[in-house]
């Protein structure tokens, strides 16, 4: 599982151990690591599923409920990065009230990109080395998400707007066009259904993606989860030195390991 329900629990709207507790009455530091290790184990185990070989660019995606959705389902999956490509032609719709409930504040636990243009995704993308994958049903010459497609090292994955799927700059740049196997009458999905499933799919291919961030990926979402983990400033302050710690003791494990 995620991180998008690890941040609830009794202190989460202050009391004994929220914002409300006077600088005064703080606990030994000790004590706040010991109440809340349970977190940060769950941030840990959650950090060592997570994968950066594929990221999933949402081109023109204008439903804020579809995108939020998405956040939702690629943090429950294990996708870091959401890229979010906005162009002006694509008005995205209103927040709706609740919108909190759908993505379970999933975003804060993600890296999101936002481009104005789909030639900066396109771009970014080609300067990470990133192989540029395409969903698209009629494209020719495009493959079935099954065996034996291989999964590249390096994915960007364009998933299209809800009515008029990628755009030709997209279609033009992509290295291969990808498309879910369906054998009913209907040949589209909603957006959000369709994304979940290509990134299941993604990991069914390619099963080693779980947990392959390098080291300074890791500290970096280490140090900015546990800060989202802490409820007041003692918790934050006690948190970070622990990623500190952490961070400090992998980078020591990675350098042995090289030598």
């Amino acid at each position: 599982g995620g991180l998008a329900d690890a941040d609830g629990g009794d202190d989460a709207a202050g009391g004994a151990d929220g914002c409300d507790r006077d600088e005064s009455d703080e606990q030994p530091d000790d004590e706040v690591l010991a109440h809340h290790i349970h977190r940060l184990d769950r941030a840990e185990a959650v950090l060592q599923q997570r994968t950066d070989r594929f990221i999933i660019i949402l081109e023109c995606v204008s439903n804020i409920s579809n995108q939020f959705g998405i956040f939702r389902t690629a943090e429950a999956l294990g996708v870091q990065q959401v890229w979010i490509v906005q162009a002006e032609r694509y008005r995205v719709s209103k927040m709706p009230d609740g919108i909190d409930g759908i993505s379970k504040k999933a975003n804060q636990w993600l890296t999101v990109r936002q481009f104005e243009s789909s030639a900066q995704a396109i771009a970014a993308a080609r300067s990470e080395g990133r192989e540029i994958w395409v969903t698209h049903l009629h494209a020719d010459r495009s493959f079935a998400l099954q065996a034996p497609l291989q999964v590249p090292p390096q994915l960007a994955l364009i998933i299209g707007a809800e009515h008029d799927g990628a755009s030709e700059l997209m279609l033009e740049a992509a290295d291969k066009a990808v498309y879910l196997p369906m054998t009913g009458f209907v040949e589209s999905m909603n957006v959000g259904v369709a994304t979940a499933l290509v990134m299941q799919r993604l990991f069914d291919l390619c099963p080693e993606a779980k947990g392959d961030l390098g080291v300074v990926q890791k500290a970096v979402l280490r140090r900015h989860w546990y800060g989202q983990l802490a409820r007041n400033p003692q918790q934050r302050r006690v948190f970070s030195q622990c990623a500190d710690r952490l961070n400090a003791a992998a980078a020591v494990r990675s350098a042995t390991a090289d030598e």
